[in-house]
């Protein structure tokens, strides 16, 4: 779930236009600038400069979860 506003704090997770493209990370600050960490490890840090084009469109609020009637394999036990 996603509330739409235009500011953060510190170690939000938002989301976030950074000139063309959309992302998701956690907002951070240093002295000079924005910095945009992803929570996975194998991605690097996005660091705004004067250069790039950033808004933060929203912050997260929680994972959204899709209910359904049908079972699946995945929530299914397995038998000894």
């Amino acid at each position: 779930l996603v509330k739409v506003q235009r500011e953060a704090l510190p170690g939000e997770i938002v989301v976030a236009m950074v000139d063309d493209e959309v992302t998701v990370k956690r907002f951070q600050t240093d002295a000079k600038r924005v910095v945009l960490t992803p929570e996975n490890e194998d991605f690097t840090p996005i660091r705004i400069g004067k250069e790039k084009r950033f808004r933060i469109l929203g912050k997260v609020r929680g994972p959204s979860r899709c209910i359904s009637s049908k079972p699946s394999l995945r929530s299914a036990s397995p038998k000894p």
